[in-house]
Protein backbone atom coordinates (compact mmCIF):
# COMPACT_ATOMS: atom_id res chain seq x y z
CA UNK A 1 0.00 0.00 0.00
CA UNK A 2 1.04 3.30 -0.74
CA UNK A 3 1.68 5.77 2.25
CA UNK A 4 -0.27 8.45 0.38
CA UNK A 5 -3.79 9.50 1.50
CA UNK A 6 -6.50 7.78 -0.85
CA UNK A 7 -7.92 11.08 -2.03
CA UNK A 8 -4.25 11.71 -3.93
CA UNK A 9 -3.92 8.03 -5.37
CA UNK A 10 -7.45 8.46 -7.08
CA UNK A 11 -6.17 11.83 -8.17
CA UNK A 12 -3.24 10.39 -9.44
CA UNK A 13 -4.73 7.51 -11.56
CA UNK A 14 -7.13 9.88 -12.38
CA UNK A 15 -4.90 11.86 -14.20
CA UNK A 16 -3.32 8.90 -15.44
CA UNK A 17 -7.01 7.45 -16.96
CA UNK A 18 -7.11 10.98 -19.07
CA UNK A 19 -4.03 11.44 -20.24
CA UNK A 20 -4.67 7.68 -21.54
CA UNK A 21 -7.47 9.03 -23.02
CA UNK A 22 -6.40 11.78 -24.35
CA UNK A 23 -3.52 9.51 -26.30
CA UNK A 24 -5.96 7.16 -27.64
CA UNK A 25 -8.35 9.68 -29.05
CA UNK A 26 -5.42 11.54 -30.93
CA UNK A 27 -4.47 7.92 -32.31
CA UNK A 28 -7.40 7.25 -33.31
CA UNK A 29 -7.98 10.61 -34.99
CA UNK A 30 -4.62 10.22 -36.33
CA UNK A 31 -5.66 6.78 -38.13
CA UNK A 32 -8.89 8.45 -39.59
CA UNK A 33 -6.53 11.10 -41.42
CA UNK A 34 -4.04 8.17 -42.53
CA UNK A 35 -6.83 6.36 -43.77
CA UNK A 36 -8.84 9.20 -45.60
CA UNK A 37 -5.99 10.14 -47.22
CA UNK A 38 -4.95 6.54 -48.03
CA UNK A 39 -8.60 6.23 -49.92
CA UNK A 40 -8.74 9.19 -51.46
CA UNK A 41 -5.54 8.84 -52.97
CA UNK A 42 -7.24 5.49 -54.54
CA UNK A 43 -10.43 6.92 -55.82
CA UNK A 44 -8.39 9.58 -57.32
CA UNK A 45 -6.50 7.22 -59.37
CA UNK A 46 -9.21 4.97 -60.46
CA UNK A 47 -12.01 7.26 -60.67
CA UNK A 48 -11.49 8.46 -64.55
CA UNK A 49 -11.15 4.77 -65.47
CA UNK A 50 -14.14 3.38 -63.50
CA UNK A 51 -16.38 6.17 -65.11
CA UNK A 52 -14.93 5.93 -68.25
CA UNK A 53 -15.64 2.02 -68.42
CA UNK A 54 -18.68 2.31 -67.10
CA UNK A 55 -19.94 4.65 -70.09
CA UNK A 56 -18.31 1.93 -72.12
CA UNK A 57 -20.91 -1.02 -71.01
CA UNK A 58 -23.24 1.60 -71.38
CA UNK A 59 -22.88 2.07 -74.66
CA UNK A 60 -22.31 -1.88 -75.32
CA UNK A 61 -25.32 -2.33 -74.38
CA UNK A 62 -27.28 0.51 -76.48
CA UNK A 63 -25.31 -0.97 -78.86
CA UNK A 64 -26.26 -4.28 -78.45
CA UNK A 65 -30.36 -3.25 -77.80
CA UNK A 66 -30.18 -1.60 -81.40
CA UNK A 67 -28.57 -5.20 -82.61
CA UNK A 68 -31.38 -6.98 -81.47
CA UNK A 69 -34.13 -4.10 -82.55
CA UNK A 70 -32.84 -4.20 -86.20
CA UNK A 71 -33.13 -8.68 -85.97
CA UNK A 72 -36.48 -8.65 -84.42
CA UNK A 73 -38.00 -6.32 -87.09
CA UNK A 74 -36.34 -8.27 -90.07
CA UNK A 75 -36.12 -4.52 -91.60
CA UNK A 76 -33.85 -5.70 -94.06
CA UNK A 77 -36.71 -8.04 -95.88
CA UNK A 78 -39.49 -5.66 -94.86
CA UNK A 79 -38.06 -2.19 -95.60
CA UNK A 80 -35.01 -2.09 -97.16
CA UNK A 81 -34.03 1.59 -96.97
CA UNK A 82 -35.10 1.42 -93.25
CA UNK A 83 -32.30 -1.74 -92.43
CA UNK A 84 -29.75 0.65 -93.90
CA UNK A 85 -30.54 3.81 -91.49
CA UNK A 86 -30.45 1.22 -88.51
CA UNK A 87 -27.46 -0.12 -89.99
CA UNK A 88 -25.57 3.04 -90.07
CA UNK A 89 -26.68 4.26 -87.36
CA UNK A 90 -25.29 0.84 -85.25
CA UNK A 91 -22.19 1.78 -87.08
CA UNK A 92 -22.10 5.49 -86.48
CA UNK A 93 -22.16 4.13 -82.24
CA UNK A 94 -20.03 1.41 -82.77
CA UNK A 95 -17.17 3.58 -84.35
CA UNK A 96 -18.02 6.23 -81.21
CA UNK A 97 -17.22 2.78 -78.80
CA UNK A 98 -14.17 1.98 -80.39
CA UNK A 99 -12.96 5.58 -80.32
CA UNK A 100 -13.72 5.93 -76.31
CA UNK A 101 -12.61 2.45 -75.64
CA UNK A 102 -9.22 3.69 -77.40
CA UNK A 103 -9.50 6.53 -74.94
CA UNK A 104 -9.69 4.77 -72.00
CA UNK A 105 -6.97 2.43 -72.67
CA UNK A 106 -4.73 5.97 -72.38
CA UNK A 107 -5.66 6.48 -68.75
CA UNK A 108 -5.17 2.85 -67.48
CA UNK A 109 -2.04 2.03 -66.61
CA UNK A 110 -3.13 -1.93 -65.78
CA UNK A 111 -2.53 -4.78 -68.36
CA UNK A 112 -5.31 -6.73 -67.09
CA UNK A 113 -7.75 -3.58 -67.69
CA UNK A 114 -5.77 -2.78 -71.18
CA UNK A 115 -5.96 -6.68 -71.85
CA UNK A 116 -9.68 -6.39 -70.95
CA UNK A 117 -10.42 -3.08 -73.18
CA UNK A 118 -8.69 -4.72 -76.25
CA UNK A 119 -11.07 -7.46 -76.32
CA UNK A 120 -14.28 -5.54 -75.91
CA UNK A 121 -12.63 -3.38 -78.95
CA UNK A 122 -11.90 -6.87 -81.01
CA UNK A 123 -15.48 -8.09 -80.35
CA UNK A 124 -16.84 -4.61 -80.92
CA UNK A 125 -14.89 -4.69 -83.93
CA UNK A 126 -16.95 -8.54 -85.07
CA UNK A 127 -20.19 -7.21 -85.05
CA UNK A 128 -18.63 -3.42 -87.24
Amino acid sequence: MSDRPAGVELRRWFTYMVALLIFVNVAAVAISIVINRAVKGVVAEYQPFAQAASEIERDVTAIQRDMYTYLFTGAGAKNPAAADRMLNEIGGKTDTLLTKIAETGKITTSAANKKSLEEVASRTQQYR
